[in-house]
């Protein structure tokens, strides 16, 4: 053996050592990544944009999903921080208090819900996550996903995996979902205006939620009082007369359902309001015009803090006509355009009632004057 071997082998084991505490030491594809999401990262987008609580789901944002629906304009846009980037996926899970970190309770114990899968790419890529896909809690998506009536806290972990490995994972919790609005008024009334409708109705004890907002209106013209339909157990009638047994059909309206926002004529935003004012664009939060002559069918909403509106009041039907004021009463029961005594009809006994009124009110305005000037005369006398 040469002499220097046993010096080389040591070098060389010496390096091998070396190399092995490097790599040991060295950075692991989990310590290497990293994955973070900003609330300017996370963003909700909208047909109407809303400032109160814009990370929540309301019941809006389902129904107007953009996956489901494309165009209606609801989806969440999120753009993560990832560092630094392989061929990796990035997989978005929901739970609402599960660990969806954890392989075995995310894949195994259905309390975790997959909303996006797809290969990382580079920062700032935008990534869409859809409303319903959170709704629906994992189960198939259908007509009835929507209407369920819940109010959930809920986590989205966002996780970047190399295969079934971990790399990096995040949480979001400032999304929750609410598509649970207030139930309606249980009765309600409706009486005519000039080109408008005054409405009055009662809230139950129980059914005051304590998240209530206020309360919005609907309206469709073509409204028709009817007895004894089956299902329509509204109260109130025409110019807002409570009967027995009649109830109010409206076209495009149907008491116990969601409402079209086609037909909304008016809203309060107090919770405690038990009446308010139909009226016409410009005038009102309305999307319908209302005309004087026209029946109307209304159906009055509860709405919450989140912008839900929930399902319509037993209907009520009413028609808009002008105010006629004394002066308009004066010329119906014979007076002529100019008005005064002189202005008086003499024409048949029927007609007179409106002036035997005006004479009456001037006979009492006379003997008033009269006992007033006896009452000043005797005061001067005493005082001379």
């Amino acid at each position: 053996m040469h002499p220097k071997a046993p010096t080389q082998l040591k070098r060389h084991a010496l390096g091998a050592f070396a190399l092995g505490v490097v790599m040991t030491l060295g950075p692991s594809p989990a310590d290497a990544q990293s994955i973070k999401v900003e609330a300017t990262q996370f963003r909700f987008i909208r047909e109407e944009p809303r400032s109160d609580y814009p990370f929540w789901i309301n019941r809006e944002d389902c129904v107007k999903d953009d996956k489901r629906d494309p165009g209606a304009g609801t989806y969440i846009e999120v753009q993560p921080n990832l560092s630094p980037v392989g061929n990796y996926s990035l997989q978005v899970w929901v739970a609402r208090g599960a660990d969806c970190t954890d392989q075995e309770i995310r894949l195994t114990q259905g309390s975790c819900w997959k909303v996006l899968d797809e290969i990382a790419k580079i920062n700032n890529t935008i990534y869409k996550i859809y409303p319903q896909d959170i709704v629906a809690a994992g189960d198939e998506i259908n007509d009835q996903t929507c209407d369920k009536q819940v109010e959930w806290s809920t986590t989205l972990f966002f996780l970047l995996l190399d295969g079934d490995t971990l790399l990096a994972s995040t949480k979001w919790t400032e999304t929750q979902v609410d598509t649970k609005a207030p139930p309606p008024p249980s009765t309600l009334t409706a009486s005519g205006g000039d080109n408008a409708i005054f409405l009055n109705w009662t809230v139950t004890t129980e059914d005051q939620a304590i998240d209530a907002q206020g309360f919005a209106y609907y309206c469709s013209g073509g409204g028709m009082e009817v007895t004894g339909v089956a299902g329509a157990s509204g109260e109130g009638g025409m110019g807002g007369q409570t009967q027995a047994g009649v109830s109010c059909v409206a076209g495009g309206l149907e008491p116990g359902a969601y409402p079209d926002e086609a037909t909304r004529c008016g809203s309060t935003g107090s919770p405690s309001s038990r009446s308010g004012v139909v009226a016409s664009p410009g005038v009102a939060d309305s999307r319908v015009v209302i005309e004087n002559g026209v029946t109307y069918g209304v159906g009055v909403a509860a709405t919450d803090r989140v912008g839900n509106v929930g399902t319509l009041s037993p209907l009520t039907c009413a028609m808009p006509e002008p105010v006629i004021g004394f002066f308009e009463h004066y010329k119906a029961s014979g007076g002529r355009a100019g008005g005064g005594f002189c202005g008086m009809s003499l024409g048949p006994t029927g007609s007179r009632s409106g002036l035997w009124a005006v004479a009456l009110g001037l006979g009492i305005f006379g003997l008033r004057r009269w006992g007033a000037s006896r009452r000043d005369a005797r005061a001067r006398g005493r005082t001379a």
